[in-house]
């Protein structure tokens, strides 16, 4: 067997400068401190797993389609939100995290925009009921587009977008008191002439013309999308292609507003009542 025998002597350690340690490692530092960001940033992604950077790119993919349903809401674009917070929603659950969520769900959104669909149909009803001289009907049509509307943005937890249904629903009441009145004189005025009273069935029937022609103002201005008809300014809603709208990468609401909605001002109503004719 081998004997080794060590003689401490015979080895020369040499001494480190605890200074020059300290230089070099401030030299290190340093180097990193200005390195480029690009450097640095691709330095981290190597040394990420290939899951990180699969979770990272979920991450990122949830918050920005967040992002853009939550500003297709604000513009009371319920299909676009749906499709989008549908995005979010599937990458935060691959990624199981669903705090990256908030608002309503995917599910709640299409139910909203069926009934957004549903109150444009009964205002399409309720025009061509104005325009026919169907003051009560247009009246019941845009009350039933209010509620649509009222539904749909609760559901999707946007602005109140039944300002202009309700604007509809009071001008065709006016539209439809002045009508009423106006048939009922004109009734009077027939009865009247039949009579031979014909100074009263004139005096009538001036009546009834003059009511007529309130009740087709206050109709005009009741018709949805009418020529003619009063606008109310607030919450107007908007639609886009979901194209259209772009995803930041942070979770605060943008859109593209390349295709913009514009109103008018709301017209005067006159809500003066013609005088009966007197006898």
């Amino acid at each position: 067997m081998a004997t080794f025998e060590w003689n401490a002597d015979e080895f020369e350690f040499e001494a480190v400068d605890e200074m020059e340690l300290l230089d070099s490692q401030l030299e290190v530092l340093d180097g990193l401190a200005n390195a480029p960001i690009d450097a640095t940033h691709d330095a981290l992604e190597d040394s990420l797993t290939e899951t990180e950077i699969v979770e990272a790119e979920l991450r990122t993919d949830a918050l920005e389609s967040q992002a853009t349903a939550d500003a297709a809401v604000s513009v009371g674009d319920y299909e676009a939100a749906a499709y989008h917070q549908g995005l979010a929603e599937a990458a935060a659950d691959t990624l199981g995290d669903a705090s990256l969520l908030d608002g309503p769900t995917a599910l709640e959104l299409q139910v909203a925009d069926e009934h957004q669909d549903r109150a444009m149909e009964l205002e399409t009803q309720q025009a061509e009921a104005a325009q026919n001289g169907d003051y009560a009907a247009a009246r019941d049509l845009a009350a039933e587009a209010a509620y649509e509307h009222k539904t749909s943005d609760q559901l999707a937890g946007g602005a109140d977008h039944s300002g202009q249904a309700e604007l509809e629903v009071a001008n065709m009441e006016w539209a439809d008191w002045h009508q009423q009145i106006s048939n009922d004189m004109l009734t009077n005025a027939v009865d009247y002439a039949s009579e031979g009273d014909l100074g009263r069935a004139e005096n009538y029937l001036d009546g009834a013309v003059n009511h007529g022609a309130v009740a087709e103002h206050y109709g005009d201005l009741g018709e949805h999308g009418g020529p003619l008809a009063a606008t109310d300014p607030a919450a107007p809603i908007e639609s886009h292609h979901y194209d259209t709208y772009t995803p930041e990468p942070t979770a605060t609401s943008t859109t593209d507003y390349s295709a913009t909605t514009t109103t008018s001002e709301p017209a005067a109503s006159d809500t003066s009542a013609v005088d009966d004719a007197t006898t």
